[in-house]
């Protein structure tokens, strides 16, 4: 059994981040605000019909609103071809989840934007409407009636009137025929302190005011400044003499954001701390997928997991304070149950490196000075790329220090998002990825504190002749893991050091400048270990240096996977595409690139990929398809005979999803070419777009 590396010029100079890649999110447990409802689990059109989606996709995101159709309705949402999403159809679905139903009174209409018809047609229609829901007065789940959708731009002023004496008009129709369900408005596609104004100013003379005021956070470039629109609204109602009125958000999310799970947390962490009452996805694509958190065949995507991530909040929610930026970054939600002592934290929206400071930890969270916290994460995977669970990261023990932890979330990426727990007992439901560097045994080394070591202390005096860390890291297979090592190096000067894996290997490791010792950065390997026990040592190369000191955090050991991104392969007469932030692509693909047109006979995207060992790899190809039918590619291994790869249609240019299969590698470089066509092949069927690919080792 030999140790093994994965490109040894890369682990020989292991670079830092830069410190302003470092960012800090801060949670206070103490500062608890309200109860958990999670008032951001809704969606538009999420149901199609009773038991569509199914109802095991539905409870575990525990909504709270469903904004749908109204009953009887004729709207044809994006291109579908039958009404669908009745609110009385769809109510006892909602029902059996614990959530309510808005209904949405003008998708009467077959097309958006609707098509007015007369004031005859529209007084017909909403008499229907309230007459078909008296009808069935088993069904109690009714949120409230919205009157009209995005007045600002679809109301027909011309034929209609102005929308002010069109909402009175309709409100008190309602009113004459159910005095008791809400009657929610206006609606706007954004928020406009004019417009809400002057609405809110005619409702009240008129003793026409909403019950529900609602508009919509869609086209803000990114801002979700719902903090700030709610800030507003209720200077309105101060200004006006109105008695607060529950908002609600009943569509969030650009298309940009749909289904990117790093995305969707600052909707949720903003429409939480800005106290709306309810708040829905937007859908952009299909109805019936919770807002596009299921794919075509109601599998979840990674989405899906951010809101069971959301929907296992319980208690209260508590205060996160995110660092200042503008729309886009860090952001985060947490709640905290006193009767179970568990804390949950939702962070996503950036890359690089975060440090979460929690503090108030309650005396229910701490057990012997420490608190136990598991890290989870769950990926973009494309609207219609299936997600079978979250990621397993790390879990560690973190003693308390004037009621805080600080546990660093390293390497993020900002499509990504990640669930930390936090309570006061360890579990043993998980393998232990993550090794404390002051935990193991050391020699010529010494232990020291800071708030920004992964449990508040890590190991000096790497620097000194003969010291080393040694790791004992138990794996359940054999094969390539990848290895990071989180360090410090304050020295002034890089500093080589030894890294062997299992006394067979010893390998130079750099360790690059820091600016402190209690300043880490991350560098990364791949480290071939046996089943079982493993012992990896990082030890000082036989040179002692005075100045500074060289400090040891951790190291995390993770099952072998890599992303090899399509603009950084060999590309033949192809285009490679950089995301511009204006246009609907933008946040979808990785690294903010992918490579289109692929399209010719002669065009091909070709991977080098040095593979640790040969064996078995599970391949994600990240692609997009828009053609409207499914389309192929030909896949040819170290210049080995075409098979084709078949891409399912994705829901437009730009949406990726994935497509999984297993090959086989040879150990070290390995050509993998994704292609139209081939003269001994043939030209594949369609196109498609490429973005990344992942390569996942297959353990025995």
């Amino acid at each position: 059994m030999k140790a093994s590396f994965l490109a040894l010029a890369a682990i020989a100079s292991i670079a830092p981040h830069a410190v302003a890649d470092l960012t800090w999110i801060s949670v206070d447990l103490g500062t608890q605000y309200r109860e958990v409802t999670h008032a951001a689990s809704g969606s538009l059109y999420g149901l199609s019909f009773d038991g569509v989606p199914p109802d095991s996709t539905i409870g575990p995101i525990k909504p709270k609103v469903f904004t749908q159709m109204a009953p009887g309705g004729h709207q044809l949402p994006n291109g579908t071809t039958e009404p669908t999403g009745d609110a009385l159809k769809v109510a006892p679905a909602a029902a059996r989840a614990g959530a309510d139903v808005m209904i949405r009174m003008p998708d009467w209409y077959p097309t958006f934007p609707y098509q007015w018809v007369s004031w005859s047609d529209w007084t017909s229609a909403v008499q229907q409407q309230v007459s078909a829901k008296l009808a069935q007065p088993s069904i109690t789940n009714i949120y409230g009636w919205e009157l009209w959708n995005e007045p600002d731009w679809t109301w027909n002023t011309a034929a209609a009137g102005p929308f002010n004496q069109g909402w009175q008009q309709t409100y008190q129709l309602v009113r004459s025929m159910d005095t008791t369900t809400p009657i929610v408005g206006p609606s706007a596609s954004t928020y406009n302190n004019t417009f809400i104004s002057s609405f809110l100013s005619y409702c009240q003379t008129n003793s026409v005011l909403p019950d529900v005021v609602t508009w919509h956070e869609l086209a803000t470039a990114g801002n979700a400044d719902i903090e700030g629109h709610v800030s507003q609204y209720r200077q309105l109602e101060k200004q006006l003499g109105i008695s607060p009125r529950r908002i609600s958000i009943n569509e969030y999310a650009r298309i940009y954001d749909a289904a990117v799970p790093g995305f969707l947390v600052r909707y949720i962490a903003r429409a939480e701390r800005a106290g709306v009452d309810s708040a829905c996805l937007a859908f952009w694509h299909l109805p019936g997928r919770l807002g596009d958190l299921l794919n075509g065949q109601a599998q979840p995507n990674g989405a899906w997991w951010l809101y069971k991530m959301y929907g296992d909040f319980s208690g209260k929610m508590a205060w996160v304070t995110p660092p200042a930026t503008s729309g886009y970054g860090l952001e985060g939600a947490a709640s905290y149950d006193e009767s179970s002592g568990i804390a949950r934290i939702l962070i996503g929206g950036a890359t690089g490196d975060t440090l979460v400071a929690i503090s108030q930890l309650p005396a229910a969270a701490v057990h012997g000075g420490k608190a136990h916290v598991q890290v989870f994460s769950t990926a973009f995977t494309g609207t219609d790329g299936a997600s079978a669970q979250p990621a397993f990261l790390f879990e560690g023990d973190y003693p308390v220090n004037g009621g805080q932890i600080v546990v660093p979330v390293n390497d993020m990426l900002d499509a990504t998002a990640y669930d930390l727990i936090v309570s006061a007992s360890s579990s043993a439901a998980n393998p232990r990825y993550r090794y404390e560097a002051e935990a193991t045994r050391l020699k010529g080394t010494k232990v020291a504190e800071t708030v920004d070591a992964s449990d508040g202390k890590y190991v000096t005096g790497l620097n000194q002749k003969g010291s080393n860390v040694a790791f004992s890291v138990y794996v359940p297979s054999a094969g390539p893991y990848n290895l990071s090592i989180r360090y410090s190096n304050s020295t002034g000067a890089p500093v080589v050091g030894n890294l062997s894996v299992n006394s067979r290997t010893n390998l130079p490791v750099t360790y690059q400048q820091t600016p402190a010792p209690d300043i880490f950065a991350t560098g990364s390997a791949t480290v071939e270990l046996t089943a079982g026990l493993n012992l990896i040592v990082l030890s000082n190369s036989g040179q002692t240096i005075k100045s500074g000191t060289v400090g040891l955090d951790y190291i995390d050991v993770k099952p072998y996977l890599i992303r090899c991104e399509a603009e950084l392969a060999t590309v033949s007469d192809a285009n490679i595409t950089i995301c511009d932030p204006d246009n609907f692509t933008a946040t979808y693909a990785s690294n903010n690139a992918y490579v289109a047109q692929i399209n010719n006979e002669d065009s091909y995207v070709e991977f080098t990929v040095n593979a640790p060992v040969a064996g078995t790899y599970h391949l994600n190809i990240h692609y997009t398809n828009g053609t409207g039918a499914n389309s192929q590619q030909g896949l040819s291994i170290n210049g080995g005979p075409f098979t084709f790869v078949t891409y399912p249609v994705t829901e437009g240019w730009g949406l990726f999803g994935i497509n999984s299969m297993d090959i086989q590698l040879q150990s070290g470089v390995n050509l993998i070419r994704l292609a139209k066509g081939d003269p001994s092949f043939g030209l594949a069927v369609g196109f498609a777009e490429l973005d990344c690919i992942d390569l996942q080792y297959s353990y025995p």
